[in-house]
This record gives C-alpha cells, structure tokens and sequence, in this order.
C-alpha cells in the first residue's frame, strides 16, 4: 500500500524537526544541516549508508591534511624556540641587577677570587634566578646558564679591576680603613651588614691595601699581579684557619690586619656616611637582601689554586708583606 501525500507530508514535517533538533544540539552548520535534510528525503537506506560513507571518507581526508599542517607547525615552533635561545640575551634590567650582585659578592669577605667567586653566584642564582632576576628557566637551560656564566666572568673581571684601582688610591691618598669601607659597602653592599661581616670587609680591604702597598709601579696596562698575590694569601689563610669565617682563627686575624692597617693609615672615624638606599621606578628589578639570607657571604666551595682561577700567572718581584698570619 503506497504512502498518500498528506501522510508523507506528516512524516517529512515530523523528520524536518528531528533533523533541526539533531542539528541544533550537536551545533551542525547551515550545510551540514542540508546534507542531514537531503538524507532524510532519500528514504533509502542503501543510499543513506552511501552518503554517509561518503561523508566519513571527507573527514578523514580533511583530518590527514590537518594532521600534516599541525606537523608542520609544531616542526617551525622547535625551530623558532631553537634560534631564540640561540640568540637569548641578559636584558638591560638583568644585566644591571647581576651586576650589583657581582659587586655585593665582590665587597664581602671572600676565600679567593676569580672561578670561585662565579661559582658561588651561580649556586646562589640556582635559587634566587626567578624571583631576584626574572630568570624562570635559568636551571633548565644551558644556553642562559652559558651565557650568564660569560657574563659573570667579564664583568667580575672589570669590576675586580676597579676594585684593585680603587685600593691603591686609598693607599696612595692614605686614606683610614673605616672610611674606605664604608665608602665601599655604600656603593656596593646590597642592604645592612652586620657588625661581624663589617670587620671581615675591613680585614679583607687591610689585606689588599697591604699587597698594594708592596707593588711596585707598574705602566699603564700591565698586570700588577695584585689579585694572584691576594688568592695565594687567602690560600695560605683557608689552609690554616678553615673555610668559615665564623671560626675564632679568622676572628682573631680580623683583629690583627685590622691594628696593622691602623698603624699605617690611623683611624679616622669622623665620617658617618647613610646607607645608599635603591631606587625604583616601581618596574625595575631589585635584589632584596633577603635573596642573600641563605647563602653565607663568606661562601667559598673550594679554596683557589693559582693558575686556575681565572687570574693569570703571577709575576716575579715584589716587596714582602706583612699578611697577620
């Protein structure tokens, strides 16, 4: 018995509004809407399944081709992310803040300087990378544990020669330890020392300004071998006292390079100078203290050997030195 037109109409009208429901629920477009339409007009099920094969062998080409484009963009992204680490640089922020770093490393009281100066900042960014320098992937990457590290030893180098031009001055100006060192923590120093670090700052100023004063003139440019001759001391005194500063071996050798230095120089204590305080401008980053809690300033993993710190051979000549060992 055939179907009669108005029974057909009802059927189509009542699979018309299945159609849109289907539709609207899985939130098909206006052509997938058609297709699901012409489907239900057909009415025949082998040329339904055709159809429908038809449209499964559509997506499944279209999802290869999509499969190979996300490939391909995937493959230009490791690509990216390699020449921008190839090229990764400090920014002028980071740069400044690891600066003051090396000179508030380089104005405590240290065991050696040159690779063991590098080493400890190194042990001190593994901590304090992100949050003092904006560092997030510093203990994840070589390229910028590589590219610090260059820059850790170039401008520990500069601000080392500073340092040593800076003593010199001082001896030559006769200038009293407590002035030069407060002079010195107010420029450098990243917050308030305490009253132990102080007098290891002074002792360790007293040392330099006693190799100092044995050097002879040397021309513009050459090696004094100045820091050689302060490694091989500090060499000397780790061997003898330990590698904490807290110990009453270098608690009592502070004392004496202390009194010695006085004798030379007197011990004007006039001059009170305020801490420098850091300004910001609210977007610049800061070393807070607090960063240098955990890391003793005195730290020094290993006790320098000369010829492998990074300071170059040590010349020949020289007057003796008194170092209150």
């Amino acid at each position: 018995m055939s179907e009669q037109p108005n029974e057909r109409t009802t059927r189509m009208s009542i699979q018309a509004q299945s159609v849109h429901q289907i539709a609207m629920e899985y939130q098909l477009s206006r052509e997938s809407q058609m297709a699901l339409y012409k489907l239900v007009e057909w009415n025949n099920p082998f040329k339904t399944m055709l159809s429908t094969s038809a449209q499964m062998l559509a997506i499944q080409d279209a999802m290869k081709k999509i499969s190979g484009s996300i490939g391909r963009i995937e493959e230009d992204i490791v690509l990216i992310k390699e020449n921008q680490r190839a090229a990764w640089q400090l920014t002028g922020d980071q740069a400044k803040a690891l600066k003051e770093v090396i000179r508030h490393w380089l104005t405590t009281p240290l065991n050696g300087y040159g690779s063991v100066v590098t080493r400890a900042i190194e042990a001190w960014l593994r901590v304090h990378a992100q949050e003092s320098l904006r560092l997030d992937n510093y203990t994840k990457d070589m390229v910028i544990q590589t590219t610090i590290h260059t820059f850790l030893n170039t401008r520990q180098n500069t601000h080392r020669s500073n340092m040593r031009k800076a003593v010199f001055t001082s001896v030559n100006k006769r200038e009293s330890l407590h002035v030069f060192v407060h002079t010195l923590i107010e420029e450098y120093y990243v917050g308030r020392p305490k009253s132990y670090t102080v007098k290891g700052i002074k002792a360790q100023v007293a040392l330099m300004r006693s190799v100092a004063a044995t050097i002879e003139t040397t021309p513009k440019g050459a090696d004094t071998g100045f820091w050689c001759k302060i490694n091989a001391i500090l060499k000397d005194l780790t061997a003898r006292y330990g590698l904490d500063r807290k110990k009453p071996g270098w608690a009592a050798w502070y004392d004496r390079m202390i009194a010695k230095d006085e004798e030379v120089f007197g011990n004007n204590t006039s001059i009170v100078l305020r801490h420098r305080e850091l300004e910001s401008n609210g977007d610049e980053l800061q070393i807070n203290e607090a960063a240098f809690n955990d890391f003793d300033p005195d730290f020094s993993p290993d006790a320098p050997e000369l010829g492998d710190d990074g300071l170059g051979p040590e010349p020949a000549g020289g007057n003796a030195m008194d170092t209150g060992a």
